[in-house]
């Protein structure tokens, strides 16, 4: 993204249960999905909170 390499990782269990970490500028960006409710934190957008 814009010449920026971001390093990451996507999880998926069973049944319907997800993860995706991305490490940006230090911080890490995390959505979050475990068949029931999704959460992301982004602190470089959206502060510390889930």
């Amino acid at each position: 993204m814009q010449g920026m390499e971001f390093l990451g990782v996507n999880t998926q269990a069973r049944p319907n249960k997800q993860r995706a970490k991305v490490d940006i500028q230090g911080q890490s960006m995390i959505q979050a999905y475990d068949g029931e409710d999704a959460w992301w934190l982004f602190p470089l957008q959206t502060g510390p909170d889930p």
